[in-house]
């Protein structure tokens, strides 16, 4: 069966054409979901980090925890930019003396990023060995977690073949064997009454 087409009628292809090419506008001129708002959220959070590192420098190391904190609450916070906050930190309690909370701060930056290692033209030399410290800390309990593990299923295997040559003993030595004298135990003393 033929159909006759009226030529004012568009034809499929020119509608699918046409749906394409909005769809295109929409994916490339539109941000999609909140990526617009992520990004603005995301300067200016560098932005407050680059004014808490103005702080830092200029010695008011309360300001720049109270800023820095401030960014670190942010949903949208980058991951380098986190790196960056939490690095701030670690600098600042360092510079205040408060060595355990700047540890925790290059713990948090070596979980952001594994590799992470300062040289001393970026930072100061205090700076390039707490987190030399706290990498070797972080290793050697590492190993002593994974000695631990091993250790504890040599125990664990231990108990286990134990507790079968214990099982094996007695079930074999029931003592009802032909040739195995019974003996009887001795009467207990007669006490004074």
């Amino acid at each position: 069966m033929i159909r006759s087409v009226n030529k004012n009628t568009p034809n499929i292809m020119t509608i699918y054409l046409i749906l394409a090419f909005f769809h295109l506008q929409v994916i490339f001129l539109i941000p999609q979901g909140n990526s617009g708002l992520y990004a603005s959220d995301q300067s200016g959070c560098s932005e407050r980090l680059d004014q808490a590192e103005e702080f830092y420098y200029d010695g008011d190391f309360d300001k720049t925890i109270e800023i820095v904190n401030q960014c670190l609450q942010e949903q949208s916070i980058s991951n380098n930019d986190r790196t960056r906050a939490h690095t701030l930190l670690a600098r600042t309690y360092l510079a205040k003396e408060n060595i355990q909370t700047a540890k925790e701060n290059v713990r948090i930056i070596l979980k952001l990023e594994p590799e992470y290692q300062p040289t001393i033209e970026q930072e100061t030399p205090k700076f390039v060995n707490l987190v030399t410290e706290v990498r070797k800390e972080q290793e050697q309990l590492a190993a002593a977690e994974a000695a631990s593990g091993i250790s504890s299923w040599l125990l664990i295997g231990a108990g286990s073949v134990a507790a079968v040559a214990i099982i094996a003993i007695v079930a074999s030595g029931s003592g009802d064997e032909a040739g195995v004298q019974k003996t009887a135990l001795p009467k207990p003393p007669n006490f004074p009454e």
